[in-house]
């Protein structure tokens, strides 16, 4: 995700005392308390697979994970068809305030938007909206117009397979002309799709925030409508993510949820900040680890109604010729196959610089390992993974008792 330097910071404080020892003693302190670290109550799990527990098991990764880390929070989940999701919270909100995570709280996702993006064309393509092979000519016959002719026969699913030959991002996402966020697209498109493509259309998988801007103008025209409205009527509402919207998560200067992080040599800073809203199909979607959790769902269960199977399918499909050409990325998900899965594993990463986020859906047992931190050091990847690696070993554990 490009870095977002030219975005208003809203900064709290800068300080350069030991992060990690003062954390560990918050940790110390809520164990003792009872407090957001402590064990869920007890009792049976609901029958609802929709209902949510906070699971004590998370929460102690959680700890150990962050005890020797500079992330200030961190939030995780196990998500499963028919079992409640299992979320653990560990940490705080803003790292020089005593605000603690909760499992409540919007994270933003990055480019985990991107697997969203191609759900809701899968919508629209089950719709008769939209076809897979829906060309950016077809589409946006007036922006075509003003575009590189190389760009113009481009369909849409190459665009979500990252096989487009765009460049990876825009010339500019800020400096854009237009009133409305949908007119900046247009006036993006035109400038970044000027020149030829990088790769030849259909060639070679090229990642692109570019791509996935233009593949939401595609889906939004062919619905009259936007791509933020169509996310909103084809996604979150029929899901129910009541916490999902777009940009820095929480009204500005509010602690009400937790603030993105960076690391200076004065210590950590807070910000509130996120890319240019025109790239929202590529990666500015904020909600819950609960909401992130019912969306991850569709992408493990046949039944889902969201969108048919043959859809859901295609969204994980790879051809043969692709993957000897050593594509792993199918739309809106790299695929992959893992040693603790039978089947394949769907799989994305997302991070706008200050929050840094992960998932796995193992779609042979539908199971799915989401994590979600406030920061997005050079560490966080390699931290994260960490987390996931012991989600697995926890739920594998628990399956075999």
């Amino acid at each position: 995700m490009n870095r977002n330097d030219s975005g208003r910071f809203a900064v709290r404080s800068v300080f350069s005392i030991g992060t990690q020892s003062r954390y560990s003693v918050w940790v110390v302190l809520s164990l003792l308390m009872g407090g957001p670290f402590g064990s869920p109550a007890r009792g049976q799990l609901p029958e609802d697979s929709n209902a949510v527990v906070k699971a004590s098991a998370i929460d102690e990764i959680l700890v150990e994970a962050l005890s020797s880390s500079e992330i200030p929070g961190a939030v995780a989940a196990i998500s499963r068809v028919d079992q409640p999701i299992r979320i653990g919270c560990v940490g705080l909100r803003h790292f020089n305030n005593k605000e603690p995570m909760t499992i409540h709280d919007r994270m933003h996702i990055g480019s985990c938007t991107k697997a969203m993006t191609a759900t809701l064309i899968g919508r629209l393509v089950d719709q008769g909206r939209l076809g897979w092979d829906s060309t950016l000519a077809e589409c946006l016959p007036d922006l075509a117009a003003e575009i590189h002719p190389d760009y113009r026969p481009v369909t849409i699913q190459q665009l979500l397979m990252h096989r487009s030959g765009m460049p990876a991002q825009a010339v500019n996402w800020w400096n854009s002309r237009g009133r409305t966020v949908a007119e900046k697209r247009r006036s993006i498109a035109i400038e970044s799709l000027a020149r030829p493509p990088e790769k030849a259309p259909g060639t070679e998988y090229h990642y692109s925030n570019l791509g996935y801007m233009v593949a939401g103008l595609m889906a939004a025209h062919q619905a009259e409508s936007t791509w933020e409205e169509l996310m909103q009527q084809e996604l979150f509402d029929p899901l129910e993510m009541k916490t999902a919207g777009f940009g820095s998560p929480g009204p500005r200067g509010s602690l009400d949820h937790p603030w993105g992080h960076r690391s200076l040599p004065e210590g950590l800073m807070a910000v509130q900040s996120d890319n240019a809203p025109a790239l929202g199909p590529a990666g500015t979607v904020h909600c819950s680890m609960s909401d992130w959790a019912q969306f991850a769902k569709v992408h493990m269960n046949s039944r889902h109604p969201l969108i048919t199977e043959s859809t859901r399918q295609h969204l994980h499909a790879i051809s043969q010729e692709l993957k000897s050409a050593g594509q792993k990325y199918a739309m809106g998900w790299g695929v992959s196959r893992r040693h603790w899965s039978a089947g394949p594993v769907l799989s994305h990463s997302g991070s706008n610089t200050l929050w840094y986020c992960k998932i796995f859906i193992a779609t042979n047992e539908q199971v799915a390992y989401m994590v979600a931190a406030n920061i997005a050091n050079p560490e966080t990847p390699q931290e994260l993974d960490g987390i996931v690696k012991k989600l697995i070993a926890l739920e594998a554990g628990q399956r075999s008792e």
